[in-house]
C-alpha cells in the first residue's frame, strides 16, 4: 500500500513539474526577446528628428501677431512708403478691382497720406483686405492707395487713450456717448498719387466705391502706379513720412536712443532756446495733453514734460513743437536758458 501511494506521489509531483515548464519556458523565451529587442534598440542610431512644419510655425506667429493687434495695444509703427516694385501693380489692381476705393473725411484723409495717421476708425470691421483705393470725401476723386493689414476688436476709452498718435482723434470726440467708431482698420504701404483721379459716384455709396467696374478710373490707376515704379526704380520716389509713434512706442524707443548718452554740455537743470528765442516750456509744448518731439526718422509723442526734457537735454538733434505762441512750429534746440 505504502508502495502505491508513493508512486501516485511522483506522477502528481512529475506532472506538476511538466505544467510548470511548459508555462515557464515560453515566458522566459518571451523576456529574453524584449531584453534583446531594447538593447538592440539603445545602440542603434537615433531616429531623425522629424522636419519642422515652418508653414504651421509662420502661420501661428501670424495668429500671435494678430491677437497683439486686434488687443488695440499694438506699438509697431506704420509702414509708409511711396516706393512701388513693379511686381506689386498685378497684386494693387486685383485688390482694387475687388475691395473698390474707401471714403474718407478730408481731416482724416490728409493725416493719413502725410503718414501721421494710421488707424483708420469705423464702427465695424469689412470684408474687404489687401490694398484698396483711398476717397477723399465730398470731392468724386482717388487721392491714393493704402493696404488694408488687418482690423482690431471694438476698443475700450483706455485703449484710444493710449494709442492716440495712431488714430489722432481727440478725447473729446471719442468719449462723446454719440461716438460708436471703435474698431481700427490698420493701414500701411500708403502712397498719394500724383494727380487726384476722378470717378463717376454711384447713388446711394456712402462708404464703399466700386471703382474697379469703371474701366477709365483704373487705367488712370494702372498709369499712376506704373510712374511711382518708374521714380522708384530711379531712387526718385516721394520721401516716406517720418512715422509717428504713440506714447509706449516713444517711451521705448527714446529709451534705446538715451541709453549711455551724456547731457548735452550746458543743459544741466536748463530748457532748451530755439533761434528765434522761443523757449522749451509746458505751458507752449502741449496739444491735447502729449508733446511732441521728433528726429529724421519718427515723431514722438509723451505725456510728460520731465520725459520730454530729458531726452532734449541728451539727443540735441531732436526737434519739439511749439503750439502756443505766435512763433508755434518744429523747432531745434540752439542754446540752453
Amino acid at each position: 500500500m505504502r508502495t502505491i501511494g508513493t508512486v501516485v506521489f511522483f506522477v502528481i509531483v512529475g506532472s506538476v513539474i511538466e505544467f510548470i515548464s511548459a508555462m515557464i519556458v515560453p515566458l522566459l523565451i518571451l523576456l529574453a526577446s524584449c531584453i534583446i529587442f531594447q538593447m538592440s534598440g539603445a545602440i542603434s542610431p537615433s531616429p531623425r528628428a522629424p522636419k519642422k512644419n515652418h508653414e504651421a510655425i509662420k502661420s501661428a506667429g501670424v495668429r500671435s501677431a494678430k491677437r497683439q493687434f486686434d488687443s488695440g495695444l499694438a506699438h509697431t509703427p506704420m509702414e509708409h512708403s511711396s516706393a512701388f516694385n513693379k511686381s506689386d501693380k498685378s497684386t494693387i489692381i486685383k485688390d482694387i478691382k475687388r475691395n473698390g476705393g474707401l471714403i474718407i473725411d478730408k481731416k482724416w484723409l490728409k493725416l493719413i497720406l502725410d503718414g501721421k495717421k494710421t488707424w483708420e476708425m469705423r464702427a465695424t470691421k469689412y470684408k474687404q483686405e489687401g490694398y484698396i483705393a483711398l476717397i477723399e470725401k465730398g470731392s468724386k476723386t482717388v487721392l491714393g492707395i493704402a493696404r488694408i493689414d488687418g482690423y482690431s476688436e471694438k476698443l475700450t476709452i483706455k485703449q484710444l487713450r493710449a494709442n492716440k498718435a495712431k488714430h489722432r482723434i481727440p478725447e473729446s470726440t471719442y468719449s462723446a456717448e454719440s461716438y460708436k467708431w471703435f474698431v481700427a482698420m490698420k493701414l500701411a504701404k500708403v502712397v498719394r498719387f500724383e494727380e487726384p483721379i476722378k470717378y463717376q459716384p454711384k447713388p446711394g455709396a456712402v462708404i464703399w466705391i466700386k471703382i474697379g467696374e469703371q474701366e477709365a478710373v483704373m487705367r488712370e490707376v494702372a498709369r499712376q502706379i506704373d510712374i511711382l515704379s518708374k521714380k522708384s526704380a530711379n531712387g526718385l520716389q516721394q520721401k516716406p513720412s517720418v512715422n509717428v509713434l504713440d506714447i509706449d512706442s516713444s517711451k521705448h524707443w527714446l529709451k534705446k536712443l538715451i541709453k549711455n548718452e551724456p547731457l548735452s554740455k550746458g543743459a544741466m537743470g536748463k530748457k532748451p532756446c530755439a533761434d528765434d528765442e522761443t523757449v522749451f516750456s509746458e505751458k507752449n509744448g502741449f496739444k491735447d495733453g502729449l508733446i511732441h518731439l521728433k528726429d529724421n526718422q519718427r515723431e514722438y509723442r509723451f505725456e510728460s514734460y520731465r520725459d520730454a526734457l530729458s531726452a532734449l537735454r541728451r539727443l540735441p538733434d531732436l526737434q519739439w513743437r511749439c503750439f502756443k505762441s505766435n512763433k508755434s512750429g518744429w523747432k531745434k534746440t540752439s542754446t540752453w536758458v
